[in-house]
């Protein structure tokens, strides 16, 4: 997919947000276009987090501003747009009674509305999703009994469900083997690539999202660093904030 960098879908302008008198993060601008795909990374305490709180609406920057598709947030309302998957994606209550069929459906219930009940454009769609993560076949299966890996690719089908435009996942591989990492990445570079999905993904596996993404950037209160990753990882922000020489292979 060609990259055309000429369409906003999520932009902070000067944005920082304190916790009381400390900032969390401080005057940071971004912006993510149509069809990126960026690795957000930095060190624990680096605001990640809260960088992503304020993407999303749940906080509300000290100052600057958060536009997304355009929108300042504090107007945006089409929140159907977004699909998001959080870091306890693989945390799954083993006993909990719900099929994939059931969560995945889950996904549609944003467009749904209160009082409605599922149609066939929902099913379509449900089953789209399923397909597009390989899933299909077990969607009769309780969400307890699959495997790490396979409840990754089931939530990630309930967020596709919705039809959003972007997907942010807040590091979504804690707590999976390193074959299960893998294929996950795999199918986030299809969405990218094939379906012209944009991502935002945090993460603290710097070696594999420098490989993985269009965009890094790397957060440590402030921005210190936005951009192609290759250049990240043969500069001299590479080399103070990981004590790596230059031109590095992983």
């Amino acid at each position: 997919m060609q990259i055309t960098h000429s369409e906003n879908i999520i932009e902070l302008k000067a944005v920082s947000f304190s916790y009381g008198e400390d900032f969390a993060v401080k005057d940071i601008s971004i912006a993510i276009h149509k069809g990126d795909y960026v690795g957000i990374i930095g060190p624990n305490g680096g605001g990640k987090s809260t960088l992503l709180k304020l993407i999303l609406g749940i906080l509300e920057p000290k100052k600057g501003e958060v536009l997304l598709f355009g929108t300042d947030i504090k107007k945006f309302k089409d929140w159907s747009r977004f699909g998001y998957i959080s870091q306890q994606v693989t945390h799954i209550d083993q006993n909990l009674p719900m099929t994939v069929l059931e969560v995945v459906m889950m996904g549609r219930y944003p467009r749904l509305g209160l009082f409605r009940f599922p149609m066939r454009e929902d099913k379509e769609n449900v089953k789209k999703a399923l397909d597009q993560v390989e899933m299909w076949e077990y969607r009769d299966r309780l969400i307890g009994d699959l495997s790490g890996g396979q409840q990754q690719r089931v939530f990630i089908a309930k967020a596709l469900a919705g039809e959003p435009e972007v997907i942010i996942l807040d590091e979504p591989t804690v707590g999976v083997d390193i074959k299960t990492q893998k294929q996950f990445y795999s199918l986030l570079q299809k969405l990218n690539t094939e379906l012209d999905m944009t991502l935002v993904l945090v993460s603290h596996e710097l070696d594999i999202v420098a490989h993985e993404t269009t965009e890094i950037a790397y957060i440590n209160r402030s921005l210190v660093y936005y951009g192609a990753p290759q250049k990240f990882l043969h500069s001299e922000y590479f080399e103070k904030l990981t004590g790596r020489g230059e031109h590095v292979d992983f």
